[in-house]
């Protein structure tokens, strides 16, 4: 399944030098495209607000689980998300 964001179409195997956004930028539009604040998304993760906040701001990266979390409240693939943290 792709997400359209912003009219850009996402592949959950597309390549990170392809995409137009970073990871936080990405997470931040998801957020903002099912109209969930900082804090409603951060109940619905069962995170805290900061913690999300940094990771939309590049200061750090979720883990798998977290990643799950987040992919399951804003209804996104979670092969999606997994793209942009396989940097290797």
């Amino acid at each position: 399944m792709n997400v359209l964001i912003n009219g850009v179409e996402y592949r959950p195997h597309a390549k990170l030098e392809l995409m137009p956004m970073s990871f936080g930028d990405f997470l931040r539009s998801v957020r903002k495209s099912v109209n969930y604040t900082l804090d409603t998304a951060a109940d619905k993760i069962e995170c805290s607000k900061g913690y999300l906040w940094e990771i939309e701001h590049g200061n750090g990266e979720p883990s798998l689980k977290m990643a799950a979390r987040i992919s399951s409240a804003y209804g996104i693939p979670l092969e999606t998300l997994a793209s942009y943290l396989d940097k290797s």
